[in-house]
């Protein structure tokens, strides 16, 4: 078992990598850690090509970023303003 790295657009992926064997000798545990958190297994098995697990929470998010950046003009607006946040460029307001 390892952490693999994946670097994307805006930040770094850890993805905790695992065998098939290893994951079928403790399925409970790493079903609860996938789960209860963001993680994502990356299970590698000998013959066949290998497969990612994730939490349906991570699922739905991973395909919202797909959604919200597939789009040139919006990717851009948000790369934009991930810059102006980053670089202090805020305006405070209340919402009532």
């Amino acid at each position: 078992m390892f952490k693999l790295q994946i670097r994307i657009i805006g930040g770094v992926i850890d993805m905790l990598t695992i065998s098939y064997k290893t994951l079928r000798k403790s399925m409970k545990k790493y079903l609860d850690l996938i789960a209860g958190s963001l993680e994502i297994i990356l299970v590698t098995r000998k013959v066949e090509n290998s497969i990612v697990m994730m939490s349906e929470k991570t699922y739905d998010n991973l395909i919202e970023n797909i959604y919200l950046t597939q789009n040139k003009r919006n990717f851009d607006w948000l790369m934009e303003s991930k810059r102006q946040l980053e670089v202090g460029k805020t305006i405070d307001k209340n919402i009532k």
